[in-house]
């Protein structure tokens, strides 16, 4: 599950582009555009609509023994027993990153762009922190600091694409970033240390 989490949006954004951008006179570059197609269905119809059947329109189908051994991968590391709001962890990953997606290739005005973006990152963090779908409180310390840091992100990197002109509070701006990312990196270090000095504690 980890890795569909690291890969889903690239492989969206790669299918999307070689279907509309891709050429298909060799034989090679068909089977590249049949690939495409499948996994742009499969990603953003199939699986949605598979999550969205089994939360929603079955009762208690996550339960069901055969039901959850095939699509249980979709309930790694989510509370699922909570409700459907905390089963309902991944689909709301999948939607959010087809709606960036969307955005991206379909709204032409930047300025709209950041606002559909920016929503939709409060959108997730109000959801996350209302639902607390991960399981360990560590999980949800760094989904909820992840989830801060591209909003600020989010904020700050359009002052530098023509939104922001003054040269000196783009600079102001590039401090307050280059700050941040060294919060990021100590952070990432701070739960690193934990969690090897955890592991070292047990060997020794």
């Amino acid at each position: 599950m980890y890795l569909f989490q690291q890969t889903y949006i690239e492989l969206v954004i790669a299918s999307f582009l070689t279907i509309n951008y891709g050429s298909h006179d060799l034989s090679g570059e068909k089977l590249s555009m049949v690939l495409a197609f499948i996994i742009l269905i499969f990603s953003t119809a199939v699986m949605p609509s598979v999550l969205s059947w089994t939360i929603f329109c079955k009762k208690g189908s996550v339960d069901v023994p055969w039901i959850f051994n095939r699509i249980g991968m979709f309930f790694q590391n989510v509370k699922y027993e909570e409700g459907k709001s905390a089963q309902s962890y991944y689909l709301v990953f999948m939607i959010r990153r087809l709606v960036l997606i969307t955005t991206i290739f379909a709204v032409k005005h930047s300025y709209s762009q950041v606002m559909i973006i920016q929503l939709s990152n409060l959108l997730h963090l109000i959801y996350f922190g209302s639902t607390q779908p991960a399981i360990t409180r560590q999980e949800r310390i760094v989904e909820m600091f992840n989830e801060v840091s591209i909003i600020i992100f989010t904020f700050i990197m359009p002052m530098f694409c023509g939104i922001l002109f003054d040269q000196k509070e783009q600079y102001y701006f590039g401090y307050f970033l280059g700050f941040y990312v060294i919060v990021i990196i100590a952070f990432s270090l701070l739960f690193i240390f934990k969690e090897n000095y955890h592991a070292l504690k047990l060997i020794y």
